[in-house]
């Protein structure tokens, strides 16, 4: 049985690395160990794409944006958005401290 889609879009892939180069600079397995987390929630919420929290947004173009924390790192969410064939697509991966809501409305 294959996966439903993951669409990983660019901003979200570099925030991943960026992260991981973050917590790799105290501790080299942890930043791998985040590499791992992230991939894990992905493929869950692709599978269930209805598991994270709904956002509320203001753009039109980001209706149905979700939040789910990274296990382990609960810190850091994935903000992403389901897609109509199966799948999710992800927008961002903040950490939540950060001002998510004006990052996620300025990034679309």
């Amino acid at each position: 049985m294959s996966l439903p889609t993951i669409v990983v879009q660019p901003d979200a892939d570099d925030e991943i690395d960026e992260i991981a180069r973050y917590i790799a600079r105290d501790n080299l397995e942890a930043g791998k160990r985040f590499y791992d987390a992230v991939e894990d929630a992905l493929e869950k919420l692709a599978r269930m794409p209805g598991m994270g929290a709904i956002r509320e947004v203001r753009k039109p173009a980001l209706q149905g944006l979700r939040s789910w924390p990274i296990r382990h790192y609960e810190n850091y969410l994935i903000f992403y958005r389901p897609l109509k064939e199966g799948g999710i697509e992800v927008l961002h991966v903040l950490h939540g401290a950060r001002n998510v809501e004006r990052i996620v409305e300025r990034g679309t």
